[in-house]
């Protein structure tokens, strides 16, 4: 059986995010480009993010069956990238910002890369081993199925997904009772569902002072 394992940054790639993280763990963050201040701007949700993917261990990751194909590697890494790194990230992204169209893997130093200044927010779900190796192992079907992104933010689409309901969907799929409890603005999913102190602990926070850009 899979233990879900816990990785210390050491590298000074990393110095942004001096905390432990685990598998499992939810990664938010705000990109640096103008759609991601419209996004925060939209859904006005408190977080001041963008964006959120899951933080899997390489090993963790390839023991839930997944098979890192190349064509699911996005914003330009490549499989020596993953190769290199023992920390990386499941998320859901637009083939018009990443490359790759849907869910696809990045190494957690690349996608720090784009995150703006103090918005990277890491939040642990409360649940136990079995949950979460569950939820690794939807993540991991994921990435082999290329579930593709949902460009229309559909609320309860099965066949496509936004970075927040992908995380939903696993969680879902995994069977943990935290993914009911829910947060939305205009019918989209908001960040501010994975800050919830009842289902999450927040294990980092950039301290840096964050503002959200205006769009316009």
């Amino acid at each position: 059986m899979l233990s879900c394992y816990t990785v210390r940054m050491t590298s000074a790639s990393y110095t942004q995010l001096s905390a432990t993280v685990a598998s499992g763990d939810v990664i938010l963050r705000r990109g640096k480009g103008p759609l991601s201040s419209v996004i925060a701007w939209y859904l006005h949700d408190g977080t001041h993010c963008s964006h959120c993917a899951l933080i899997v261990g390489k090993k963790d990751l390839a023991g839930a069956g997944c098979l890192f194909p190349e064509k699911r590697i996005g914003f330009g890494e490549t499989s020596a990238d993953i190769g290199r790194e023992n920390i990386l990230v499941v998320h859901s992204v637009a083939a018009g910002l990443s490359g790759v169209n849907g869910v696809q893997l990045e190494t957690l130093r690349g996608f720090l890369r784009h995150s703006a200044p103090g918005t990277d927010a890491v939040y642990r779900p409360c649940m136990d081993d079995a949950v979460r190796m569950r939820t690794i192992a939807a993540a991991a079907d994921a990435v082999n199925k290329a579930v593709p992104f949902d460009n229309l933010y559909r609320s309860g689409n099965q066949d496509a997904m936004y970075c927040s309901s992908f995380l939903i969907r696993i969680f879902s799929q995994a069977g943990w009772e935290g993914c009911r409890s829910l947060q939305t603005r205009h019918g989209i999913l908001c960040f501010s569902s994975f800050s919830d102190p009842r289902r999450y602990q927040r294990i980092y926070q950039d301290v840096q002072k964050t503002d959200i850009p205006s769009p316009v």
